[in-house]
């Protein structure tokens, strides 16, 4: 895999898709050498085992970085790389190929803690210059950080611009908002990551039994095709199989929305009854296949897995996308997969799940025979819950919730030990972080001053979000021997995931220290995210 870095500060991005890579690394040729009794030394069998797992190479094609700081931090760390400078004097023709792009795009003029001057703001418009590079290079994969409150600004309008910029140039749109806190680092901060998928990569569904990007798509459109009609699912799960309610659900969805109905429609399809559309339920599926018949006209006469294939690739051919063409993509490919993969369809619809706790439904983050974990850290045992091949929300058996929250933990790869933090808190500051003891700093807010960044904090809490403002007089106060100090560059290093000396560098001061770390992205979150992407 091949990718670009744009606004790449000091290669946050970077060491975390490196730190990816190599635990990827680690685990493929570790589980096939175990398998085959190999030796993992051997370098030829090694090639052949990451080959097999798609991991045999993965490389940064150039970066692009105008801050003379972070330059130089990144460029004594990435030696190799090639610098491509200001964003917007890049001429795309000089880009060689590339599969994923990653960037955090400036968020100052989004950032509550700036002006919020949004697409106002020179800083705010450089998003599009992401979407000049996407349009002409077209990668698989696009990985985009900013701060959440791009979510809120100018009413979400913002949001709504960007969601629609990359829709058009044919990527499906998962946004996530992930907690340093969560990931091993003390630091409370939220930050939007927005996870870009091109629907050229819907070509190769049916085509492999494994979990692919492709079969992603289909299944995180598919949660969201839940979530849009949760209570229909809850009236109509455990009477009808979940194959027949989700595309029920998916009959609904087409017939709520204006967009699909009044597009490239024949004649008296669209009969206007107290039913709907699809007043006929015996088998709603046969709906969809009649539905994309009449929409796609002559590049669907039949439904079957040649035609179905060929229609998506004649859509992803544009240059520019409807939302109609995006979902009709989508939809093709899901009914391809239905009707390719008995397997993989059942594994999508078991993983279709959310799960109550009190009175509110949690989504999935991992699940197993003996337990489900819910995106709050809660474990249900999967015994006392709802059968997931049967209903999409599950209650507990014996109508109460019994769940154990779990730990968030530190692993010390040396020992495989894995010990138990107080609180369930995320592992946080050393004083003698090097050394790997488990002597911990924490840092809690002591006192109420006026201005939120002259906040002083304790030794048993979490760190604010670091930021740039005013090089270090921003950063938090912590007391130490009946005296107040900020933190050191050293420890905001570590509040972002780096190591301790990524920023001892000639000529740089504190200031600029603080500065580069106050912008970086967190490298555990990146890390995180990029094992997904990579091993997908």
């Amino acid at each position: 895999m091949k990718y670009l870095s744009l606004f790449s500060g000091i290669g946050g991005f970077e060491l975390g898709i490196q730190q990816a890579y190599e635990e990827l690394q680690k685990l493929c040729v570790k589980d096939e050498g175990q398998s085959k009794g190999t030796q993992l030394g051997d370098s030829e069998r090694r090639s052949e085992q990451l080959s097999k797992f798609g991991m045999e190479g993965l490389s940064c094609i150039g970066f692009s970085e105008i801050d003379k700081y972070a330059t130089k931090i990144y460029e004594t760390h990435y030696p190799k790389h090639r610098n491509f400078g200001d964003i917007t004097q890049i001429k795309t023709e000089d880009l060689p190929e590339f599969d994923l792009l990653v960037g955090g795009f400036p968020c100052q003029s989004f950032s509550i803690a700036g002006k919020r001057g949004g697409f106002n703001d020179t800083r705010g418009t450089l998003f599009f210059e992401i979407c000049r590079i996407a349009k002409a290079k077209k990668p698989m994969l696009m990985l985009l950080e900013n701060v959440k409150g791009l979510v809120s600004h100018d009413g979400g309008k913002t949001l709504e611009t960007i969601l629609g910029s990359l829709q058009e140039l044919g990527y499906y749109v998962n946004m996530e908002i992930r907690n340093s806190k969560n990931y091993g680092v003390p630091q409370n901060r939220e930050r939007i990551f927005i996870l870009c998928k091109h629907i050229k990569l819907l070509s190769s569904v049916g085509q492999s039994e494994k979990m692919t990007t492709s079969e992603q798509i289909i299944e995180e459109w598919l949660f969201q095709v839940l979530l849009n009609n949760l209570k229909e699912a809850q009236k109509l799960q455990g009477t009808e199989s979940k194959d027949w309610v989700l595309g029920y659900l998916i009959c609904q969805e087409i017939n709520q929305n204006p967009d699909l109905l009044g597009e490239n429609i024949l004649d008296g399809i669209l009969t206007d009854t107290a039913g709907g559309l699809f007043q006929s339920t015996a088998n709603p599926w046969q709906n969809i296949d009649t539905w994309l018949q009449q929409n796609l006209g002559e590049n669907l006469k039949e439904v079957n897995k040649s035609t179905i294939s060929t229609a998506i690739k004649q859509i992803t051919e544009s240059e520019t996308y409807t939302f109609s063409q995006m979902f009709q993509t989508i939809l093709l490919a899901t009914v391809l997969l239905r009707q390719s993969s008995n397997r993989l369809w059942n594994e999508i619809l078991s993983d279709l799940i959310v799960v109550k706790e009190d009175t509110k439904y949690a989504r999935i983050n991992n699940k197993n025979q003996e337990a489900i974990i819910t995106e709050n850290g809660v474990a249900h045992l999967s015994e006392e819950l709802q059968d997931p091949t049967r209903y999409f929300t599950l209650s507990h058996l014996r109508g109460t919730s019994r769940p154990e929250v779990f730990p968030i933990t530190d692993s010390n790869p040396e020992t495989n030990q894995t010990e138990k933090l107080p609180e369930q808190i995320a592992n946080c500051l050393r004083t003698n972080y090097s050394n790997g003891k488990s002597n911990e700093t924490y840092i809690r807010q002591l006192n109420q001053p006026k201005h939120s960044n002259d906040r002083i904090y304790g030794t048993d809490g979490l760190s604010p979000t670091l930021n740039t403002a005013q090089g270090g007089n921003r950063q938090p106060f912590i007391p130490e021997d009946s005296k107040i100090r900020r933190l050191t560059p050293t420890e905001c290093a570590r509040l972002q995931g780096f190591p301790d000396d990524w920023h001892k560098i000639e000529g740089i001061s504190d200031t600029q220290a603080y500065k580069v770390y106050g912008n970086a992205v967190t490298v555990n979150v990146i890390r995180e995210i990029a094992k997904r992407l990579i091993h997908s």
